[in-house]
């Protein structure tokens, strides 16, 4: 028996969600964000009589996907494939409107707009979908994390991409060396600063190659280090 297609947003997580939703913290959102303009659009009403009835099914079919963003994009509903009827009714659309979506779907697929998937494939689809977002909460949170120094305990919370960062940016210095040498000045010229990871790139690109520390404690720009 053949798969029944299952009709999703492509690059929905990309396009459609915010930082809030990519965060689980926002359930069901009120509002999408979406282009203003674009030659497909202009394209989408000048090439149907029924144009604008087309993206106005469109915008129907993008508020349910964004209320309903945990599916990915996809057009599901209790895990099977949604009917064009069952795109009328949950896209808040009537019955009647079911020709509109008939000829209007293949005109989304022609632009990009929307993609058939095999629906044998929507436990993978899902799981891709909630692996990836789940990669980026964490990248998220980890990017996030704010650098805090002490004198017992150094640097903390730098990451693996924040010395990466820091290694690229500035290829002639020894980025731990550097870190140990900042570490050791904070310690003899204790000063309260919060804005740790300013501080940091701030010493890195005054300092020179096997240069002694960049600051004394008299330096005239030392509060551009950080904030006091």
């Amino acid at each position: 028996m053949t798969a029944k297609p299952v009709l999703q947003i492509p690059n929905f997580q990309e396009q459609y969600l915010t930082s809030t939703m990519k965060r689980y913290k926002m359930k069901t959102p009120a509002w999408m964000r979406v282009p203003t303009d674009s030659v497909e659009v202009i394209e989408l009403i000048n090439g149907h009589p029924d144009g604008l009835a087309h993206l106005g099914a469109w915008e129907r079919l993008q508020a349910w996907a964004v209320r309903n963003w945990k599916t990915g994009g996809l057009f599901i509903v209790r895990q099977r494939p949604m009917t064009l009827n069952d795109i009328a009714i949950h896209s808040g659309l009537q019955p009647i409107h079911v020709p509109i979506l008939e000829a209007a779907i293949p005109r989304f697929i022609d632009l990009g707009w929307l993609e058939k998937r095999s629906s044998n494939d929507l436990e993978t689809i899902m799981e891709t979908f909630e692996k990836r977002l789940t990669e980026r909460i964490q990248n998220r949170t980890e990017q996030n994390k704010t650098i805090q120094w002490s004198s017992s305990n150094g640097f903390t919370n730098i990451s693996d991409s924040d010395m990466k960062g820091w290694i690229d940016t500035h290829p002639n210095l020894d980025i731990e060396h550097e870190l140990k040498k900042m570490s050791d000045w904070l310690a003899s010229n204790p000063r309260r600063y919060t804005q740790w990871r300013r501080f940091i790139t701030n010493w890195l690109n005054r300092a020179r190659p096997n240069g002694p520390a960049p600051i004394s404690s008299d330096s005239g720009w030392l509060k551009d280090l950080g904030d006091d």
